[in-house]
Parts: C-alpha cells; sequence; structure tokens
C-alpha cells in the first residue's frame, strides 16, 4: 500500500492512495472531495470543474459566511438529503484536517457554525484487488434532534454509459419498489432506456437538457462504464427503512456535463453527537466493452458476468 501527498497544479495537496492496481486522489485543500478513481497510470472516472463553471452564486449561502460560493469541483463528495437550499450546499472552500491509516485515511470536513453537522469521509484500500471501501459519516453536533440521510454523490466523466438495476423482488399483487422523475425530467428522455431488468443511461454532451430519475435500488449496486473499464459501487438497502424523496436509495443526474451517480442511506434522527455511517464499497473492473444503450441482452450479459464478482 503507497499512500503519499502531492500536490498539482490547480487542485493544490492531494492524497494519493494506490495499491499498485488503483489509484484514488483526495483533495486536502478543500472538500473533502475524492477527485481522481483509476487503474494505475489509466484514465480518471471522475468529472472534473478546475475552472469552476459549475459553481453556484447565491445570497442564500451568506448564512455560512459572508461572501460564499458553493463549487462543484467534481469528483466525490458527502452531502445530506433532501436536497435544501442553502443547508445541503456547504461552501467546502478551505483545507481540511486528515489522518493517514495504515490503508488509506480520513478526511474531516471544516464545521459550519449554520447547520453545526461534522461530516468525514475515511477510504479503506484492499490489498492486491481494485476495490476500497468509501466510509461517509456524519455527526450531529447540535443541541437538538436532526434528521437527515447520509449522501453521496460521485460526479462521472460524459462518454460511457451507467447501467442500474431493477427491483426484482416478487412481492405478488404489491409493488416491488418505487421510480421518481424529477420535475424537469422526461421519460421518453433519448438517453435513457428503459429495460426489462436495468435502467441504462448515456449522458449526451449535446443535450443541455437536466435529466434525474430516483429508485429504491434493492439489489444494491451500480454501475459505470467508459472506454471498456468498469466503475461499480454497492450500498445497503433496508426494505423497512425510511428513504429520502420517496424512497429512493439511488438517484442520478445528468446534463451535457456530467453524470452523477448517486447512493443514500436511510433517514435518521440523530441525538447530539449520534454519527449516522453510511459505506460503498468501490470495485473497478478492465476489459468490458460498453454495451449499446439500447442493446437490453448485451446489457444483461455483462451485468450478469460483473455480478458475480461483487
Amino acid at each position: 500500500m503507497a499512500i503519499e501527498v502531492k500536490k498539482i497544479g490547480g487542485w493544490g495537496e492531494l492524497v494519493r492512495i494506490s495499491n499498485g492496481i488503483i489509484d484514488i486522489d483526495v483533495s486536502t485543500a478543500f472538500g473533502p472531495h475524492i477527485l481522481n478513481l483509476g487503474f494505475c497510470g489509466g484514465q480518471n472516472f471522475m468529472k472534473l470543474d478546475p475552472e469552476k463553471e459549475l459553481s453556484i452564486y447565491d445570497e442564500s449561502l451568506n448564512a455560512f459566511y459572508e461572501g460564499a460560493v458553493w463549487h462543484n469541483y467534481g469528483g466525490h463528495r458527502l452531502w445530506q438529503s433532501p436536497e435544501a437550499m442553502p443547508r445541503t450546499y456547504l461552501p467546502c472552500n478551505e483545507p481540511i484536517e486528515y489522518e493517514i491509516t495504515e490503508k488509506g485515511g480520513i478526511f474531516k470536513q471544516q464545521l459550519f457554525e449554520f447547520t453545526n453537522t461534522q461530516q468525514e469521509i475515511e477510504i479503506v484500500m484492499y490489498e492486491n484487488e481494485p476495490k476500497a471501501d468509501i466510509i461517509h459519516r456524519i455527526t450531529n453536533k447540535n443541541a437538538w434532534p436532526v434528521k437527515f440521510a447520509p449522501w453521496a454523490l460521485t460526479v462521472l466523466k460524459n462518454g460511457g454509459l451507467e447501467i442500474v438495476p431493477m427491483p426484482t423482488k416478487d412481492t405478488g399483487l404489491v409493488s416491488n419498489g418505487v421510480i421518481g422523475i424529477w420535475p424537469y425530467g422526461k421519460l421518453n428522455d433519448k438517453r435513457v432506456n428503459f429495460g426489462e431488468k436495468f435502467i441504462a443511461i448515456k449522458p449526451d454532451s449535446n443535450n443541455t437538457n437536466k435529466f434525474k430519475l430516483g429508485i429504491s435500488n434493492s439489489e444494491k449496486y451500480a454501475a459505470y462504464l467508459l472506454n471498456n473499464e468498469m466503475f461499480v459501487k454497492t450500498f445497503d438497502f433496508d426494505e423497512n427503512a425510511e428513504y429520502p424523496d420517496g424512497g429512493m436509495n439511488f438517484e442520478t443526474f445528468t446534463n451535457d456535463k456530467f453524470i452523477e451517480c448517486e447512493s443514500l442511506g436511510k433517514l435518521e434522527t440523530l441525538e447530539y453527537n449520534d454519527t449516522a455511517t453510511f459505506t460503498e464499497t468501490w470495485y473497478m473492473f478492465k476489459d468490458i466493452k460498453t454495451p449499446d444503450l439500447h442493446d437490453d441482452a448485451e446489457i444483461e450479459k455483462v451485468m450478469e458476468k460483473i455480478k458475480k464478482a461483487l
């Protein structure tokens, strides 16, 4: 396991965690954001925004501090759901605290008096396989209870294909899951294919329309294929728990700039100093040919093979 602190132009200080198979880079100059995920020496799956074109300037952000701006930065971040402005949009633009561990590191976000919840991301890299645990923690520092769900968002480059499994449990005469569309989304969006077993989404840099979909992902994983490589995230799902946005533990958003692969923990009410913990496990695969958006048979074939390795 190799862990090094380095500086990269435009991003300041980063911590690189590598097992010789995959690299994960985490910002310490802001965030924390995971700014790089990929095979060593290979492509970075993360969409980044060094020019800060995706920033939000909103007067309500002054609740954090005068002149606060929210920068997307890109990559992977931790939020709180349900989404609300300004509460969700923490302007994490200052250097963070971090601790190097035996297999990765713990990266702690700055604490804002306005929200008074402490957020951190821990990375635990596996040895000898392209796999890592991404552990998200949010601690309530308020003197009163707060209800929210941890929300793990991964901003990925365009050019690939996202695959999300449909619920498969046989529940007889009642629904086996929930699918939601946001007001700006359309069910007939040409970037989306609702297959029998999977939903496939192909982001399009020429399509400026926004699209967001949520689902009760009881299969507990989602995948993104890019240039014959695949990123898969797995996560927990409790069918008896309450989830945000009407029951969603997975959501995805796309526009002409990027696609987001988002998992959500259950909604919890936290007393003072209680912590909500939510873990994703990340896998990387090579030599996976990307199916066509509407080739349901090939999508099923690819995903059945991958599921055996999870």
